[in-house]
């Protein structure tokens, strides 16, 4: 469900920004040039970094290079009394433009961490399980930097058969969701919702991922709340968890490659920093993460495709030789998986949006990952899908409204240079 981008946009973003809206989900060279700059080693980040500051104006960025900049900053201080005279004059430019952004995606964060915090308590108050997703997750986990990673994505994961007292316990504290559908017809026709209360928006999941519906039914499910107790939080005063590293890790490479208006290249920044991370001060490789249960998870779910695309972009950040094996054994077993045809079909119709069809297919495959428990699921049902989906009272209707989308879709096209 599309949240209102442009009522968040309002109060997060300066008001002269103007993001440009991503053509694919896959990474541009611009994007792969400010993922060597956070995350290469010293001098590859350096000159990657001269390279893409000399190409871009900062006013007219894609949003998901937006996002990635708190995360250049802090790299950029880590050079710091580092750089010779003619990269500070560089240095000093940059900062002088992010210096702020940094400090409001700080101050932004500890809202955000408040109000999931208020809810995570009353979640846990009326005896209803509940794990962190997103961007709170990620800088509630101890030793995060606040400031480096916004958290405006954030969410939270309830068990399906608990979201109508959880709808309710979020009422209760001011917070709606954005349908009307009832809790029943929510979990018949989508795996989260938008919740707002004021100019403040979360989501709430009772499916980890779109792509996995029959998430409640399999080992990824349960383990990601019931026999592994996930990673630690501290959201202000309350205590929480997060999904543990091999499953956020998963999710991360399954979102990156999802398009969205604002381009998803901000998961696959998670991912790697995910990767890079050590588990202990003593270890030299990331025992946390769990390689062969993550190549699993993309067999169960017919994910193998766009699993290994996310990983081969993660590897070429990765400079860390133990690190590098490991992530490569991993790219080569699903290389020697099978990928469907509707699994490749499918991967990409995620990639980017048909400028006909628009987001047709991809409604079609998740009705048919909603489905796919279903002895009975055909393609007989698809209509009443998207009647209930699109608000209509009846199929009936479905027609007319379909041919009212292509219409404005056609003109659309037809009003481009």
């Amino acid at each position: 469900m599309t949240v209102h981008l442009a009522q968040q946009r309002q109060h997060r973003e300066p008001a002269h920004w103007s993001p440009v809206p991503a053509a694919s989900c896959e990474p541009t060279a611009l994007h792969r040039l400010l993922l060597t700059a956070i995350f290469g080693d010293r001098h590859a980040a350096i000159a990657a970094w001269h390279e893409w500051e000399a190409q871009i104006d900062i006013e007219d960025l894609d949003e998901g290079s937006y996002w990635l900049l708190p995360r250049l900053y802090r790299r950029l201080r880590d050079w710091d009394g580092q750089l010779s005279s003619d990269d500070r004059q560089t240095y000093q430019r940059t900062c002088q433009r992010i210096t702020g952004l940094y400090r409001h995606v700080w101050s932004r964060n500890q809202m955000i961490l408040r109000e999931v915090g208020e809810i995570v308590e009353a979640l846990k108050a009326a005896r209803i399980s509940v794990v962190v997703l997103g961007g709170a997750a990620i800088v509630a986990e101890a030793g995060a930097d606040m400031g480096a990673r916004r958290a405006d994505d954030s969410g939270f994961w309830v068990p399906a058969a608990a979201l109508s007292e959880a709808v309710a316990v979020l009422r209760s504290l001011g917070w709606e969701t954005t349908t009307h559908r009832s809790p029943v017809q929510l979990q018949q026709q989508q795996t989260f919702v938008g919740l707002h209360r004021g100019r403040n928006f979360l989501t709430l999941h009772w499916w980890v991922l779109p792509e996995c519906a029959a998430l409640e039914r399999d080992d990824f499910e349960r383990g990601a709340v019931s026999s592994r107790d996930g990673v630690p939080l501290q959201l202000g005063t309350v205590a929480a968890r997060g999904l543990d590293r091999t499953d956020r890790l998963f999710v991360d490479c399954i979102r990156a490659t999802r398009w969205q208006p604002r381009s998803p290249v901000y998961f696959l920044a998670d991912a790697i920093e995910l990767v890079r991370r050590r588990s202990g001060s003593q270890s030299e490789t990331n025992s946390d993460i769990d390689w062969k249960r993550l190549v699993e998870y993309g067999c169960i779910h017919r994910l193998n495709y766009s699993l290994r695309a996310s990983l081969e972009e993660v590897l070429a950040c990765v400079d860390r030789p133990e690190l590098h094996a490991e992530i490569d054994a991993a790219i080569r077993t699903l290389q020697g998986l099978p990928a469907s045809a509707p699994e490749r079909w499918e991967a990409r119709a995620k990639a980017r949006p048909s400028p006909l069809l628009g987001q047709l297919p991809l409604l079609w495959f998740e009705y048919r990952r909603l489905r796919s428990h279903l002895a009975a699921q055909n393609a007989a049902g698809f209509p009443r899908f998207l009647s209930r989906r699109w608000g209509l009272s009846s199929p009936w209707q479905l027609l007319a409204h379909a041919g009212k989308r292509g219409v404005k879709r056609l003109l659309s096209l037809a009003a481009r240079p």
